[in-house]
Order: structure tokens, then C-alpha cells, then sequence
């Protein structure tokens, strides 16, 4: 046993719990050794077996046999093989578990718009769930329902975050209020928690906490909020960790603070571009002949020119150059928005004085 990697307080453990009518060393090892075999083939590892049979050291006087009735049994349900070994590696107690609950809590699942694979990483991930009267997981998504959830968003949530299903309505309606507290209205919450759901089981401070790099930065809390609720995906937390390092960036490249909370108030998807986006983006349009200080100044003016292809730019740049009309992308930057096709018509249909007018409008 110890070349398979338990530990002398593993064996002694397993010994311990070991049925006193099999008693023999031989017996034991040979048991062991059959398990390692079938389920080394069923894709567990060592580490994975070990922990297994310290679960249910029962599971060694009985045939493995009653694993593959399991296995079978979860086949029935929907489940493919390689599920069913997932869900038994998460929760060995599964093989002792009687396969009319498990049919139960599956079918109620499905009933309420659970896809199978949904279904594998909820009991997988969170095998809790097999012993939640089905009642109160029905009265869990209904309250959801009834505060204005959708139907997928209710899937997504509790298919991404399945420890959901052991909140109580008390603490779901707590967490709510807290959220209004933030000034936050019934669809802004239900967007923010439909990508954050996490929202509804961690400190109530987690999404003042969440705002943290943005405070320091010199953010107002009521702007934090603006761009959270126009662009949620802002709280999933690879974004969040890259917000200083976006806004350092920015920084280096000669904006103030006050012209990038401006920028990425006005225009937050700027917080969602990489790195070498923007830097390829500020450059390309410097090249179009445009110092750093008018760069600077024309995306404080129209911070969506991070997101336009520089094509688009350069193609308006070297139209309004042919016509010698230049200088009204400073005057007026956001002539550097309209349509190209629709201002090469009005410029042929007009008077070049009529034409600069409509343009400083």
C-alpha cells in the first residue's frame, strides 16, 4: 500500500474502518490493488484513489461491481460514463446514495431548463445539492423568477455558481437590499448579478470592495457605478485585475487622470482593450501625422476612436486633408464619427462655405 502513496495513518485509517470479518492483510490488499486497477483505468489518479477509499473505506469489502452498477444507473439519468466517474470522484458518498433521489433531484433539474452537461457541474462541483429537498430548489428559482430573473439568466447563474441553491430567501432578499443601497435599481441588478452572482454569497461590502482600483485611481463612486451598470463584464475578475495596469498605461502615455476617468466614463469597453491595442492605436494615429499632445486631445473628444479601426481614421484624416479642411478635425473632432461616404455626398452637393459650417455644427 505505501508503493501505491498512502501514508501509515492512511492504512491504519482504512484498518481501523475495515469490516471485522474480512480481516486478512491478503484480503485487504488485494482489494486494493483490483480498485487501483479499475479505477486508474476510469481515468483517477493515485492522489484521487487514495482520498477515495479514505471516503468510503467500505467501498473495499464490497465488489466493484456496485461501482459500475452506479455508473450505469447514472447512464440511465442522461449521463455519459466519463460524467458519472466525474461526479463519483467529487462525492464517493454517491455509490451508497439511493438512485431514486438522484433520479428525482436530475428530473427536477431538467424540468426547470438544466442541460445535462449543466446538470454534471452542478453535482460535480457542488454534490450538495443531492441532499436539498427538491421543494426548496424549486422555491429558489421561483424567487428568482418572481423578482424579474429571465429564464437563462437563472440557468447561467446557478449553473456557474451551484452553491446558490443553498441560499434561503432571507438572505437572497438581504443581499438584494444591500445592492439597492449602492443605488442600484431592479435591472441593474439583475444584470450585475447575472455576471457577478457571487455577489450573493460573499461580504456585502464585495462590490464596494470590487471598485477599490477605481477609487485610489480618483474615481467618484457614482461614476464607478455608471460604468459598472453599462458594462457589468467590468466585475468579472480577470478584468478587475487589469484595470491599474490598463490605467498606469494610459497614464504613461501622457493622459491625466482627470482625461481617463473622462475617457472611460464617457467610453468604459476602453477599460476591456488590451494593452497593445490602445498603445497600437495611439500610435497608428500619431502617425497619421498628429503630435502626442493632439492625439491626447482628440480622444478625450471622442474616446471611441480607441475602438475604430485606424483605417476608418485614416481614410477621414487624408479626405479632409485632399479637401484642405484639416484643421476642423481639432476644431471639431468628432467629424472624425461621421460616415465618409455620407460627407464626400454633401461635400459634393454643397459650397465649401455652406460645407465647413455644417461641419463646426
Amino acid at each position: 500500500m505505501l508503493s501505491l502513496g498512502y501514508t501509515e495513518e492512511n492504512i491504519k485509517k482504512i484498518k481501523s474502518t475495515y469490516p471485522l470479518n474480512i480481516t486478512s492483510e491478503s484480503t485487504l490488499l488485494y482489494n486494493i490493488k483490483n480498485l487501483v486497477k479499475y479505477l486508474s483505468n476510469n481515468n483517477f489518479t493515485n492522489q484521487e484513489i487514495i482520498s477515495f477509499t479514505l471516503t468510503i473505506p467500505i467501498i473495499l469489502s464490497t465488489s466493484i461491481e456496485n461501482i459500475k452498477i452506479k455508473v450505469k444507473e447514472l447512464n440511465t439519468l442522461g449521463l455519459n460514463k466519463l460524467d458519472a466517474f466525474k461526479i463519483i470522484k467529487s462525492y464517493p458518498y454517491i455509490i451508497e446514495y439511493p438512485i431514486e433521489k438522484i433520479t428525482s433531484k436530475i428530473n427536477t433539474l431538467k424540468d426547470i431548463g438544466f442541460s445535462i452537461n449543466s446538470i454534471t457541474y452542478i453535482i460535480t462541483n457542488y454534490p450538495l445539492i443531492l441532499s436539498i429537498d427538491t421543494n426548496n430548489i424549486i422555491d429558489k428559482i421561483n424567487y428568482f423568477r418572481e423578482y424579474g430573473y429571465d429564464e437563462d439568466i437563472i440557468i447561467t447563474m446557478f449553473s456557474n455558481l451551484p452553491k446558490l441553491f443553498e441560499l434561503d430567501d432571507k438572505s437572497i432578499t438581504s443581499r438584494i437590499k444591500d445592492l439597492e443601497k449602492d443605488n442600484l435599481v431592479k435591472e441593474d441588478i439583475i444584470k450585475i448579478t447575472n455576471i457577478k452572482p457571487d455577489l450573493f454569497i460573499k461580504d456585502k461590502d464585495e462590490l464596494k470592495n470590487s471598485f477599490k482600483p477605481l477609487l485610489d485611481f480618483g474615481y467618484q463612486e457614482q461614476e464607478i457605478l455608471t460604468i459598472i451598470k453599462n458594462t457589468p463584464l467590468i466585475l468579472i475578475d480577470y478584468y478587475l485585475s487589469e484595470i491599474p495596469n490598463k490605467l498606469n498605461n494610459l497614464l504613461e502615455l501622457g493622459f491625466t487622470k482627470e482625461d481617463i476617468i473622462n475617457i472611460t466614463s464617457i467610453n468604459p469597453y476602453i477599460l476591456f482593450y488590451s494593452i497593445d491595442n490602445i498603445n497600437s492605436k495611439f500610435n497608428s494615429i500619431r502617425k497619421l501625422r498628429f503630435s502626442i499632445e493632439e492625439v491626447i486631445y482628440l480622444i478625450n473628444n471622442l474616446p471611441i476612436l480607441l475602438g475604430y479601426d485606424i483605417n476608418n481614421i485614416k481614410d477621414k484624416v487624408e479626405f479632409y486633408k485632399s479637401i484642405k479642411l484639416d484643421d476642423l478635425i481639432m476644431s471639431n473632432p468628432k467629424i472624425l464619427f461621421y460616415n465618409l461616404d455620407i460627407i464626400k455626398l454633401r461635400y459634393d452637393l454643397i459650397d465649401n462655405s455652406d460645407f465647413i459650417k455644417m461641419m463646426e455644427e
